[in-house]
């Protein structure tokens, strides 16, 4: 932005703040449109076991950090959780077996240089109980 006298002359701006003289003045602002991060694709769920799974999706260029929201399908109670991993975007989760889930997650921007994405929703998912019952890599399998 800019201030600038009327017949021309110099206003001095320190910290964007200035004192207005005793002639007049024209304030002039110019704003531009913060651009929206892309949603996040390619949403994916591996490792899923009998105590948790792991949720990926590809990077998001510019992207501060990511907002996932695990719901819990018969209780209808989500978590959230911030992601910093902004080069490779993942998580592993520990949850309990028995349980359905679904899934959202975000791009979370910095409100300066970029804002948020639309949410994307990822597939649902299921922990099940094994029936064998040997205790293997902290799980019952």
């Amino acid at each position: 932005w800019s201030v600038t006298k009327e017949g021309g002359g110099q206003v001095n701006v320190t910290d964007n703040k200035f004192t207005m003289p005793a002639s007049n003045v024209t304030v002039s602002a110019i704003f531009s449109l913060i651009p929206t991060l892309t949603t996040p694709t390619n949403l994916s769920v591996s490792n899923l076991s009998c105590s948790g799974v792991t949720l990926a999706w590809d990077k998001v260029d510019g992207a501060s950090s990511y907002q996932l929201i695990r719901t819990n399908k018969s209780t209808s109670s989500p978590i959230p959780t911030q992601v910093d991993q902004k080069d490779n975007p993942s998580v592993y989760c520990t949850l309990s077996a028995g349980t359905s889930w679904s899934w959202t997650v975000q791009a979370i921007g910095d409100g300066l240089t970029y804002n948020s994405s639309e949410v994307a929703t990822g597939e649902d998912f299921t922990l099940h109980y094994h029936l064998r019952r040997k205790w293997r890599n902290n799980c019952w399998r």
